[in-house]
């Protein structure tokens, strides 16, 4: 999967409120998710509450790490659903 496509599935899947990080940089504010090159890997990476970057995983390829990414987002929603049933 390419970052259009992997846009694409965000878009569809309503993923798009959880901020992710573009690919050139590791972004700077808190709270945010990405996959960027780093030194020849693509990092995975999710920010602190500061905004400080915490590296979850390395991939040798942008596929397999927009792939984790995904995964992660997925991850992120379901976890919102279920504390929304909790509160009810």
């Amino acid at each position: 999967m390419n970052r259009t496509e992997f846009y694409e599935i965000v878009k569809k899947e309503k993923l798009d409120k959880y901020p992710v990080g573009d690919s050139k940089n590791v972004a700077i504010t808190p709270y945010v998710v990405g996959c960027v090159c780093i030194d020849g890997d693509w990092c995975v990476y999710e920010n602190d509450e500061r905004g400080s970057a915490n590296i979850i995983s390395k991939y040798a390829s942008e596929e397999e790490g927009l792939k984790e990414l995904l995964r992660i987002l997925r991850m992120k929603k379901r976890k919102d659903e279920l504390m929304r049933k909790i509160r009810r």
